[in-house]
């Protein structure tokens, strides 16, 4: 397999995990302010995100949430900083 590419969705992917790790939750809102459809986001299909126990709307990391965080660390990190 190839390298993993740094695509337009992807640094919304990585939007929407420092925001997951900045705040604690994120709304399907939030989630298609960064340029991601919260619908695979939000699946319970898919696991990458779980509702909230306390607050209807939010959601929270999933057991299955890809570590996108990781794939690209560099630009993760800036995104963090930035935001």
């Amino acid at each position: 397999s190839g390298p993993v590419q740094l695509t337009k969705w992807k640094v919304g992917a990585l939007r929407v995990v420092a925001h997951l790790k900045r705040h604690g939750g994120i709304t399907r809102k939030e989630i298609r302010r960064y340029g991601c459809d919260p619908t695979r986001w939000c699946a319970q299909v898919f696991g990458w995100l779980q509702p909230h126990e306390d607050r209807a709307g939010v959601y929270v990391i999933g057991p299955k949430m890809p570590r996108f965080d990781q794939q690209h660390p560099d630009v993760f990190a800036q995104i963090l900083e930035a935001a």
